[in-house]
């Protein structure tokens, strides 16, 4: 969707105007927070931001009214802009940085760390960070062959069940026994659960939760 939006739209023309008002259109193509499974949704993203060649940004389809930072920081623009080639990633960003790209973030960003007797000790009660699954593409001039920017964008993984609810309906095409699921998925970051279809005893999915002690030392705290 990113690649399509660079190259369908004439995003060069706009950077070299700074024509911020006809960049509004970008809005459009951030999907709503209050229903994260509306049709057509897996072609919408939750931040999307314009920058120039230097990596400062022009334009946030989720926050028009912060601009002007550097996003040189962030790996996946500086690669961009660097190699001058579309690069995709998965990365931990702060809960600060996902609130400035998109403010109604805040409550999919910030998760609440369930401890039980049995599970893995975890310092934080909150956690820090969230994943996000990053793309940049590079705008470049076709006449001069000059980079004049990047159009990067990301989802937020954390409290979004698309993609573990796709591999459950597509490993276990909903067989159920006694009438529980066959199978499930789960997205960890750093031991506790952040996309699930593991549900706790009350039907809700298990954000949040920890691995236990055993599979966590096992696997993650080597």
């Amino acid at each position: 969707m990113i690649q399509f939006t660079a190259e369908g739209y004439d995003l060069r023309e706009l950077i070299k105007r700074r024509d911020i008002s006809s960049m509004e259109f970008l809005q459009s193509l951030i999907r709503s927070q209050t229903a994260i499974h509306p049709v057509n949704d897996h072609f919408l993203i939750d931040m999307l931001a314009l920058v120039d060649a230097e990596g400062t940004v022009l334009y946030r389809a989720s926050n028009p009214a912060v601009k002007g930072d550097s996003l040189l920081k962030d790996p996946v623009v500086r690669s961009c802009i660097e190699k001058r080639i579309s690069i995709t990633s998965t990365e931990l960003m702060s809960i600060k940085d996902i609130i400035r790209e998109n403010p109604a973030l805040s409550d999919r960003a910030l998760t609440d760390i369930i401890k039980t007797p049995l599970s893995a000790e975890i310092s934080e009660d909150v956690l820090s960070e969230g994943m996000v699954m990053k793309a940049a593409y590079p705008i470049i001039d076709r006449k001069s062959n000059r980079l004049v920017g990047v159009l990067v964008g990301g989802i937020l993984i954390n409290k979004d069940n698309t993609i573990v609810d796709k591999i459950q309906e597509t490993v276990y095409h909903g067989e159920k026994y006694k009438g529980q699921n066959m199978g499930v998925a789960t997205i960890f970051q750093g031991g506790v659960r952040i996309s699930t279809n593991v549900m706790t005893k009350d039907n809700k999915r298990a954000i949040g939760t920890i691995l236990s002690k055993e599979v966590y030392d096992r696997n993650i705290g080597i």
